[in-house]
């Protein structure tokens, strides 16, 4: 009995020790970057049999840039004549995959994509930014098969460029104008979240020193305090700043801290 308790367990040490062995992973290796982002992908094989190889494919993204970066997808205009994107369009900044993967539905299933994260600014020209921060390093994986014995080829590929946030000519309202802003005039500091009220209209809540105004869209770009024809904001898409005048003269720039 002993003796067959021995050789049983000798057999299973052997299988854990075969499928082990199968488990290999590779180093990183580079990839084509563009515009300071690096891209770059470790392979690790998972199964080989006399039908296929199986791997597993990581690819690592990192943002290099001294500061973060967009980049776009348009939407498309719906029936009921608003813009949105569609769900099924790939989003993905950059991808790669086995180029001699096998299977019924071949690449199209697997490529390992980095996707941005989807910001609610929108440029002018109605296009979605996606962001990827400072320094910020995104995965994704895929599985996949090729034939025994074969190395797996992997390519890589950029779907569309990525920029500075100065750089493209945003609506008034988005993400990336929330925040912490200062006035020219007296360096008064403020918070202004740029919005919708309830009415679906194109509002600024500007928040200074504990009290809330509120500025509607009154035409493109220009805004001002419900009831009150005192003065407006205006900003400007280029600069990324907003203009403060009243009925007094006063002109004061807004730019953000």
């Amino acid at each position: 009995m002993i003796r067959s308790l021995v050789f049983r367990f000798g057999q299973t040490l052997f299988m854990f020790l075969t499928i082990l062995g199968c488990v290999t992973a590779q180093d990183k290796v580079p990839l084509n970057g563009q515009s300071g982002i690096n891209l770059s992908y470790q392979l690790t094989k998972l199964e080989e049999s006399d039908k296929r190889d199986r791997y597993k494919l990581v690819v690592v993204a990192e943002n290099t840039n001294p500061h973060d970066v967009y980049y776009t997808i348009a939407m498309k205009k719906q029936p009921d004549g608003q813009f949105r994107l569609n769900t099924y369009e790939n989003m993905a900044l950059c991808e790669a995959y086995p180029k001699n993967a096998t299977g019924l539905m071949g690449v199209l299933n697997d490529a390992a994509k980095i996707t941005g994260e989807q910001t609610k600014a929108v440029t002018k020209t109605n296009e979605v930014l996606f962001k990827l921060s400072r320094a910020q390093v995104l995965t994704s994986e895929v599985r996949f098969a090729v034939k025994p014995g074969q190395k797996p080829e992997i390519v890589s590929k950029f779907n569309r460029p990525t920029r500075k946030i100065e750089e493209y000519d945003m609506t008034a309202a988005g993400e990336p104008l929330t925040g912490a802003w200062i006035s020219n005039c007296g360096n008064v500091s403020m918070t202004l979240k740029p919005s919708k009220n309830d009415k679906g209209q194109d509002v600024i809540y500007q928040t200074v020193n504990g009290r809330q105004n509120t500025w509607l869209m009154i035409s493109e770009n220009v805004f001002e305090k419900p009831g009150d024809k005192q003065a407006t904001v205006t900003f400007n898409r280029t600069g990324n700043i907003y203009t403060y005048t009243n009925m007094d003269g006063a002109i004061c720039i807004w730019s953000k801290k």
